[in-house]
């Protein structure tokens, strides 16, 4: 529908801004798509997507790597 084509220019827009910031910058619509129930918010399998895509974004490494074993004394 025309809000899910204009809300995809808002993604290439802060995309832009990041970029001159020097920040990182994660496009959501690119990930995961609304739920078919109301055409707006996610359902559990996007938000785990989602969740695991900013993680990634925030680490630097590969969505769903997994953490080094803790020592244990």
């Amino acid at each position: 529908g025309g809000r899910q084509a204009e809300s995809k220019k808002f993604g290439r827009e802060f995309e832009k801004a990041a970029r001159i910031l020097g920040s990182k910058f994660l496009d959501a619509g690119k990930i995961v798509e609304p739920s078919k129930v109301d055409g707006i918010h996610l359902d559990p399998e996007s938000n785990r997507k989602l969740g695991l895509a900013v993680a990634a974004t925030i680490s630097g490494k590969p969505a769903g790597a997994k953490k080094p074993a803790r020592k244990r004394n």
